[in-house]
């Protein structure tokens, strides 16, 4: 039989869909970052790891939705101002704001947000999407990878998105705010479907992208006030990406860009403390906002068991 015939460039997206839409690459109506309903407009935000890759199309994806202040950090100072250059293509009234940061460094975090703070006082939104895996690709089991490649990989997806959310919560507080004033903001982890498996040889990423969507969790039980998500992006064509999963990449960083747009907007409450991907149609699932909300189906499970007084039934 064909092989050719046989490929289907959905197989690894099929098994996670929630909605019967799924959701691939096009950026469909609800999500438009240029429609009005998705509008930035006055809204100021940061994006790290914000130069280049699915963090790029976040950037863009806020300019064109309006976005009066969007900082991005990252590494790489060049590759900073070269997305700042299309933003302002993009958007000439947006303002983009280029902070080179290791988001592993404590200092350096705060200094940022120091910055942030300084410029537009409460910023609306963060989305962490700084990380990746040191090793991507090489599926090297326990006991394989390297330690300081095993614990890199933590450090850079668990600290790097740690740092950012807890100066962030800081910086949401004012000296003419009341003792009771609950911070306001808005936090989107990028994560990976990768959160709810286990894949054999990647397991600090997948650790990694588990304990932020626990993160996230925590942030809507400790700060109720803050809106905060999970987002898996896709399968992206990242510089990272194992080359055997290419054929499989139609999502793109543009697509993941106007998600994290919608979350950011009052529409999405149905989704708070949750995980969601962008091949789940936003649609389908405000349909369902009062089932999602009720049944917890966007939170991760403890146990498959029903735990209990008497036991598992």
């Amino acid at each position: 039989m064909d092989q050719a015939q046989d490929f289907d460039p959905h197989a690894f997206t099929k098994p996670s869909q929630l909605t019967k839409t799924m959701r691939r690459a096009d950026i469909y109506e609800a999500v438009n970052p240029t429609k009005p309903k998705n509008s930035a407009a006055g809204k100021s935000v940061l994006v790290t790891g914000g130069g280049r890759g699915i963090g790029k199309g976040i950037t863009l994806a806020w300019a064109k939705a309006g976005a009066k202040t969007i900082f991005i950090c990252g590494r790489e100072q060049n590759t900073l101002d070269a997305t700042a250059a299309e933003v302002a293509g993009v958007s000439p009234s947006t303002e983009v704001v280029c902070i080179p940061c290791d988001v592993t460094n404590e200092v350096q975090v705060a200094e940022m947000f120091a910055k942030v703070k300084g410029k537009v006082g409460k910023l609306d939104a963060l989305v962490c999407n700084a990380g990746g895996m040191r090793t991507a690709g090489q599926h090297l089991k326990i006991g394989e990878m390297e330690t300081r490649d095993w614990w890199g990989d933590i450090e850079l997806n668990v600290k790097g998105t740690y740092l950012p959310v807890h100066y962030y919560i800081r910086s949401l507080s004012s000296p003419s705010d009341s003792p009771n004033t609950p911070p306001t903001g808005t936090i989107i982890s990028i994560s990976s479907i990768i959160a709810g498996f286990v894949l054999p040889g990647e397991s600090s990423y997948g650790l990694a992208k588990r304990t932020n969507a626990g993160l996230v969790e925590y942030l809507h039980a400790e700060h109720p006030s803050i809106r905060a998500f999970s987002l898996n992006p896709g399968i992206v064509r990242t510089r990272d990406l194992p080359k055997p999963m290419k054929p499989y990449a139609l999502d793109t960083p543009e697509l993941a860009g106007a998600v994290t747009v919608y979350l950011a907007s009052e529409r999405s409450e149905y989704a708070r403390g949750g995980f969601l991907s962008v091949n789940w149609d936003v649609g389908e699932m405000e349909q369902h906002a009062e089932e999602i909300e009720r049944e917890c189906l966007l939170k991760f499970r403890f146990l498959g068991a029903q735990l209990g007084f008497g036991g598992h039934p």
